[in-house]
Formats: structure tokens, C-alpha cells, sequence
């Protein structure tokens, strides 16, 4: 395959998954900022994990995508990418554990 038609592969697979990040750090600082109240509803709690548990495996998937951009002498944007979903992530599993230790404590 041609290496021009690769990277447009890769950069639209790697657009995806950062688009999905990116979704996914602004429902966790919603939660975070203005609509902490909202986070008590238990249904926003099963929201937050599903979508944790379909974010978690976007980590290896554009690193994968980052490597292979990284090859074929592209950038690969890790620096954001990684900035993003640590940062979201954090903040879903502290929500995650904070509600769990709220739950004990009644």
C-alpha cells in the first residue's frame, strides 16, 4: 500500500479515537465543574463507568496507530493525546471512588 494512503488511513484512525477521548474528557469535567449535583443520580454513576470501560482500551489502540504514524515519519500527537485521557480518566475513576466511599458510609 501506498505510504500516502496509509498515513490518510492512520490520521482518520487516529482522528476517531482522539474524538472519542476528547467526548469523554468533556462529560468527565461536566461532572467535575457544574453538574457535580448531577453526579449523585446513580444512573450518571453507570453512565461514567460504561464509558470508562470503553475508554480504557483507546490507550493501547492509538498508541498502536501512534507507532505506526511514528514509522512512516508523521507525527503522532501522543503529547495530547496522552494529556487528554490521563486527565479524564483520573477524574472518572476519583468520581468512581468517591461515589463507592459515599455508598459505605450510610
Amino acid at each position: 500500500m501506498e505510504t500516502a494512503t496509509q498515513y490518510q488511513i492512520l490520521k482518520a484512525k487516529r482522528k476517531g479515537i482522539m474524538d472519542r477521548v476528547i467526548n469523554f474528557e468533556e462529560f468527565c469535567a461536566a461532572l467535575k465543574t457544574s453538574e457535580l449535583d448531577r453526579f449523585n443520580d446513580s444512573d450518571t454513576l453507570y453512565e461514567l463507568e460504561w464509558r470508562l470501560n470503553k475508554i480504557e482500551p483507546l490507550y493501547e489502540e492509538f498508541h498502536q496507530v501512534a507507532t505506526r504514524l511514528e514509522e512512516l515519519g508523521y507525527d503522532s500527537d501522543r503529547t495530547e493525546f496522552d494529556r487528554l485521557y490521563f486527565k479524564s480518566v483520573g477524574i472518572a475513576r476519583a468520581k468512581i471512588h468517591d461515589s463507592s466511599n459515599e455508598c459505605k458510609s450510610y
